[in-house]
């Protein structure tokens, strides 16, 4: 049960707490306290919902609750009712917003609340020494509780603060020193790799060289050669997990290329872009590398179109040539926010990246009559 209090909106238990102490304030009055002449009571009456009901902003506003509660008791005072007619909630009230307020503000603040404290503690009649000496102690004690339990929350405060920011220091330190590892790590296999390239290199050259007067030392030549190059792409495998980041995961799955493009135009169509893809020249084995940067160009060249080119139209020209790869995606959608942002978004920055890799070039930009261009040329060989 307790536990669950603590989820409770902080303001509704407020104004809950007051109306629950303004409500039994008046039943007190009406039942418990006697002796009282008509004048006192009506004074009580009146007043007695401005001694609690300000409780409500005790947590919002402490100083504002505090400084209306000791106005109510003084009006209360000037027309003849008062605290010594034996009421005990109404006192319970005042020493509830006297721990709010010094509890909930500064330090500077508090010493202003309890100021107003001791200015009402000395005027309230009658003004006599021990009843002096009992009002400030009465008082003094919510008002000292208040700032001890400032005092340790700012503390707790303080250590969670210096906790977390040595934890994110901590946490800093990690990740450079696994970066740094990483690093480290990648270079000796990197030399590992290389010198396995090295040793399958001279056994190539060597196993050409007896090929055909001793073909068996040329077929254990190739057999070491298989050999070391399968260890040195486990070592290869192993930089690139290495240096793949977290989020990147660990997936060893093959690398997309130009013969992928179906099921790339499929997923755009689907998408909502038609797309019209025409093939020119004589569609030939490429490198690896090339065939991804390609396939990656035209990903990433209509995925723009798809976002950016609302209801378009958009066309895919694929041409193979002898010594370069020409590709050439545009479309026909009205976009003036994308033609403002001519050549600056993150998705051109990769392709001219991928273009730069292989000594290509990349032009990209709106089209005369309308629409958008990305045209790329790959060079080949060399």
């Amino acid at each position: 049960m307790i536990g669950r209090l603590r989820y409770l909106n902080p303001p509704l238990v407020d104004a809950a707490i007051a109306v629950f102490l303004g409500v039994l304030a008046e039943l007190e009055l009406l039942l418990l306290v006697g002796d009282l002449s008509a004048r006192e009571r009506a004074a009580d009456v009146l007043t007695l919902p401005f001694l609690t009901l300000p409780l409500a902003l005790r947590r919002r506003a402490p100083t504002v609750a505090l400084i209306l509660i000791l106005a109510a008791e003084r009006v209360q005072e000037l027309l003849g009712g008062g605290l010594r007619n034996g009421g005990t909630l109404p006192l319970l009230a005042i020493l509830l917003a006297i721990y709010s307020q010094a509890a909930g503000v500064g330090l500077r603040r508090a010493l202003v609340g309890a100021g107003l404290v001791v200015a009402t503690a000395l005027t309230i009649p009658p003004i006599t020494l021990g009843d002096t000496i009992y009002r400030l102690v009465l008082t003094m004690v919510p008002w000292v509780l208040g700032r001890v339990v400032r005092d340790r929350q700012e503390r707790a405060l303080t250590i969670e603060q210096r906790a977390q920011g040595l934890e994110n220091e901590q946490a800093v330190r990690i990740a450079a020193a696994t970066v740094e590892e990483r690093a480290r790590i990648a270079r000796e296999l990197h030399d590992i790799v290389a010198h396995s390239v090295g040793v399958m290199v001279i056994q190539a050259s060597g196993a050409q060289k007896v090929l055909d007067d001793k073909p068996q030392r040329a077929r254990e030549a190739l057999q070491s050669i298989e050999l070391t190059g399968r260890q040195a792409l486990d070592e290869l495998q192993r930089v690139l997990g290495i240096l793949r980041t977290d989020a990147e995961g660990e997936s060893l799955t093959p690398q997309p290329s130009l013969r992928h493009l179906d099921t790339l135009l499929e997923q755009i169509r689907q998408g909502g872009l038609p797309v019209e893809a025409t093939i020119e020249g004589d569609v030939r084995s490429l490198p690896p590398g090339l065939e991804l940067a390609a396939y990656r160009i035209v990903q990433e060249a209509l995925t723009n179109s798809l976002k950016h080119a609302g209801k378009a139209k958009a066309r895919l020209m694929i041409r193979y040539r002898e010594h370069e790869l020409q590709l050439e995606i545009c479309d026909d959608g009205q976009s003036p926010k994308r033609n403002a942002a001519n050549g600056r978004g993150h998705g051109l920055v990769g392709m001219r990246e991928r273009v730069g890799l292989y000594g290509g070039s990349l032009a990209a930009g709106p089209l005369p009559g309308g629409g958008y261009s990305v045209k790329a040329v790959l060079p080949l060989g060399g």
